[in-house]
């Protein structure tokens, strides 16, 4: 059965830099989903395509395309500022023939809007396109590389450049914590994905007991190589589930690894456990926010919007601070008992994802029927 043409289309454009912004950029798809069953979603972006695959009921189609630089990283903690200028230096200013193709694709496409998180290409080929350009972010790469530039002068000219393009959004939205207010902008709560399973669901599937201590321990979307895991067999009464590590040595019974699967939504496993720990990111946050429990942060030196992120945390979540050092080295185990005595306060749903599709929807022009867009799984 054919499915009937979708009635609103956008392109959106998310950048691939960590998990975060595509983990929030889905979110907010399934919010627009639930309002307009009959959305369907180009997404351009070099993102994972599971993201999307596990997170998004509607119809999409993906694009593997860069569409911003970001910061280059030389593990979880630590830029690469050389390597990232000189990306930057063969990416901007946009070639005029990249950004009228994409302009090209859009509108054949029949897409009536331009959705970015983060991403200064996509509002280029808004404007080129001469559709609606709707900017979503708690920073912004300009705001991000201005932080470098006593480090890194030369980034200056891309700070500028890039500051121009984010001004030209015709829907500005700024999702809680905000790292620099911006006049006119509109501003909504925390953006990211839900849990969709109970905690005791999730633990039977892993098969841990449900009075069992569980810790996840997370880099967020860069992977990690732990020095060692022996502390973490010190105490096998507490249970560790550890994502995006990358470990050859003999595994502890009381240490599972969290690998990249559908079965396993990562929201839901975040409910299970008692506590996380791990590099403090949008979407980590957002989920421990969501499921309330206590949250070991480990704070990303010299990046700003850790900072504002940490702030965030300690104002409304039980938790505390973990440095990188012990976090690599593994002594942040010495920590885990006071973390785990924190009192979790209760899970809350995140309203930040409809709150968002709203203002797009009212700010997207009169929609018009285009051919059926196949579900995008590939």
């Amino acid at each position: 059965m054919v499915e009937p043409a979708p009635s609103l289309r956008l392109a959106v454009f998310v950048s691939a830099h960590g998990f975060g912004h595509a983990t929030r950029a889905a979110a907010l798809l399934e919010a627009l989903t639930n309002l307009r069953p009959d959305a369907a979603f180009e997404i351009f972006t070099q993102a994972p395509a599971w993201i999307f695959q596990e997170s998004l009921s509607g119809r999409f189609r993906l694009h593997p395309v860069e569409v911003d630089v970001g910061l280059v990283q030389r593990d979880p903690f630590h830029e690469d500022l050389p390597a990232t200028l000189a990306r930057l230096q063969a990416y901007w200013p946009f070639p005029p023939t990249r950004v009228q193709a994409l302009a090209d694709t859009v509108q054949d496409l029949g897409c009536q809007a331009v959705l970015c998180d983060i991403s200064p290409l996509g509002l280029a080929v808004a404007r080129r396109a001469g559709l609606p350009g709707i900017l979503v972010e708690n920073f912004t790469w300009d705001w991000i590389y201005r932080g470098y530039l006593a480090e890194c002068p030369d980034l200056a000219p891309f700070v500028e450049g890039l500051a121009s393009i984010f001004a030209q959004a015709d829907l500005h939205i700024q999702v809680e914590p905000v790292c620099r207010p911006v006049p006119g902008a509109q501003r909504v709560s925390l953006v990211g994905r839900s849990p969709r399973r109970p905690g005791p669901q999730v633990r039977a599937t892993l098969g841990i007991p449900p009075t069992v201590p569980l810790v996840l321990v997370t880099a967020g979307g860069v992977p990690w190589s732990p020095e060692t895991l022996a502390p973490l067999a010190a105490d096998p009464s507490v249970h560790y589930l550890m994502g995006g590590v990358a470990f050859q040595g003999k595994m502890p019974a009381n240490v599972h690894l969290l690998e990249r699967s559908a079965a396993l939504y990562h929201p839901d496993a975040v409910a299970a456990c008692n506590a996380v720990v791990g590099k403090i990111g949008y979407s980590t946050l957002a989920e421990v926010h969501a499921a309330g429990i206590p949250f070991g942060y480990v704070v990303r030196p010299g990046f700003r919007e850790a900072e504002v992120l940490a702030r965030f945390a300690r104002t409304h979540l039980p938790g505390l601070s973990i440095s990188p050092d012990a976090f690599l080295s593994g002594a942040w185990i010495d920590v885990v008992p006071r973390l785990l005595a924190l009192e979790p306060r209760p899970s809350a749903p995140l309203h930040g994802p409809a709150q968002a599709a709203r203002l797009v929807l009212e700010a997207l022009p009169p929609s018009r029927p285009r051919p059926p867009l196949d579900r995008g799984r590939r």
